[in-house]
């Protein structure tokens, strides 16, 4: 088991916890045996598998089966811009398995015995080896805890509780101990920073059409919150732990939108406990308001299918696949080398030119302090050279922005690329372009005939 970084040329050797492994494994094995069809198989058996635990919890509250209809549409719709094979899928289901055992524990109002602590303890033991999304989990349980003490439920507050210490125990059982935890505040922490250099990390926004459910989603909850209130004439009705449990849900992915995986299933279920406690129209009363979210999704859906990337393991509009060829091709020249490139491409970089190429960083947390430095040193170009300088890089393989600086030349104002200040010529010799990538080499680092043959001229 990896404790240290091994991928990269920056962090080699830097303490890493991988906190996913088991995840891994899973795609590791499936890719083997059947490639990408397995790993789509996965893929469609998570997300069938916890939509079926959100539709069973539905079951039990007794919602009708036209409002779970309208439900899966929620559900789909948030759950869309996550459906990539990634390990919060895992998280996924095991964030709807702990709502719906809690819902579950809500509303039966049995003694919570050896055996629910056990179950929940053994989530959290199997969670803590996928995916770092467990402190979601506990979250959970701390908000039915805290609901049930604030009505006055004692002896149920007090099995909450029990539950959240049996859950932070069984996180304690991988590879890295409490370290799982302090992964988890580490990505909390640092929010701010990463929302300002990582899409995904961002706040929600309606400018991305994939967004978009979410926003409608967020506005029905309010509104059926708003329904319920006002027919419930009074707090003491309302199913206060599945509604604030997705409330905070829906809070924290406004700040990071990466979080909106977990706001699916926690808003259908607290809408389902409005309904169950009868704060809801009913079915029949909102058919024609059904029908209208039904052909509301349908046509989203016929309109979102064509844009989305369905038959490449990579959307090549997010990676450098042919200059990623290039070096391969290269590798004699370039394998000594210590090649910068931006965080984005590292994952796809470490994974295509395995194992010989070492990356400058990647999406992983341990380079979470470099994507402030890299950002300060893009500023300028004299910053960008004092980076270059400073870390020792000999090549970067850097994005083709298409970017324009206004030079004098020759008494006139001469539109140039960007690359030619920050990468000048007499330094560095481009010897890849691409419509995605530009590479550079540094004169002094490789052998002066590989690039003579290689260097491409100017733009005009």
């Amino acid at each position: 088991m990896p404790r240290a970084d091994f991928l990269s040329f920056t962090r080699q050797g830097a303490s890493w916890l991988d906190f996913e492994w088991l995840s891994q494994v899973c795609f590791a094995v499936l890719h083997a045996v059947g490639g990408m069809t397995a790993l789509w198989l996965l893929k469609i058996g998570l997300l069938l598998a916890s939509w079926r635990v959100v539709s069973s919890a539905l079951r039990h509250l007794r919602v009708s089966a036209v409002q779970r209809a309208a439900g899966l549409v929620v559900w789909a719709g948030i759950i869309l811009p996550h459906s990539d094979v990634r390990p919060e899928l895992f998280s996924l289901l095991m964030a709807s398995l702990t709502a719906a055992w809690l819902e579950r524990r809500r509303l039966g109002g049995a003694p919570l015995g050896a055996g629910g602590l056990a179950w929940i303890f053994s989530l959290f033991a199997v969670w803590s080896n996928l995916h770092a999304g467990l402190p979601v989990g506990l979250g959970l349980i701390a908000v039915y805890a805290s609901a049930a003490a604030a009505s006055g439920r004692w002896k149920e507050s007090a099995d909450f509780s029990k539950a959240a210490v049996a859950a932070a125990a069984g996180g304690l059982l991988n590879f890295g101990g409490a370290g799982i935890y302090a992964v988890a505040w580490r990505h909390w922490r640092e929010g701010e920073a990463l929302s300002r250099h990582i899409a995904e990390w961002r706040p929600m926004t309606a400018e991305n059409p994939l967004h978009w459910p979410f926003w409608a989603a967020l506005a029905l909850l309010g509104l059926a919150l708003l329904a319920a209130a006002l027919k419930a004439r009074g707090a003491r009705r309302l199913p206060w732990a599945p509604v604030l449990a997705a409330a905070f849900s829906g809070a924290a992915a406004l700040s990071h939108a990466r979080l909106s995986v977990y706001f699916a299933p926690l808003s259908v279920l607290a809408l389902g406990s409005l309904a169950c406690e009868g704060l809801l129209p009913e079915a029949r009363a909102l058919s024609r308001s059904w029908i209208a979210a039904f052909a509301a999704a349908a046509l989203y859906l016929a309109w979102a299918m064509p844009h989305l990337s369905w038959d490449r393991i990579y959307d090549e509009r997010f990676i450098p696949r042919r200059a990623a060829e290039f070096l391969s091709q290269q590798r004699d020249v370039v394998e000594p080398l210590r090649v910068y490139n931006q965080w984005q491409w590292g994952g796809y970089l470490a994974w295509r030119l395995r194992p010989w190429y070492k990356v400058f960083e990647d999406g992983r947390y341990i380079f979470h302090p470099q994507l402030e430095e890299s950002a300060r040193a893009m500023a300028s170009a004299q910053a960008w050279g004092e980076f270059l300088k400073e870390r020792g890089l000999d090549a970067a393989l850097l994005p083709n922005l298409g970017t324009l600086f206004e030079t004098r030349s020759g008494g006139k104002t001469v539109p140039r690329p960007w690359h030619e200040s920050y990468m000048p010529a007499a330094r560095w010799a481009l010897v890849y372009r691409d419509e995605k990538a530009l590479f550079f080499v540094s004169r002094s680092a490789a052998p002066q005939g590989w690039i003579k043959a290689r260097e491409l001229p100017p733009a005009p």
